[in-house]
């Protein structure tokens, strides 16, 4: 199966999510800015079932 950002984005909107942040990025990276943005703000971003 294809791993690429465009299929899981695709998977993503396809399931009904509106609001996807990514990041394309050195797996060696050490600052993660989209990942400090989302990590400020955790129950505006919240997951509900």
């Amino acid at each position: 199966m294809r791993q690429s950002l465009d299929t899981r984005t695709d998977a993503l909107k396809a399931a009904g999510i509106t609001r996807i942040f990514t990041e394309k990025i050195s797996t060696r990276a050490t600052v993660r800015p989209e990942l400090d943005r989302i990590a400020r703000r955790p129950a505006a971003y919240t997951v509900s079932a």
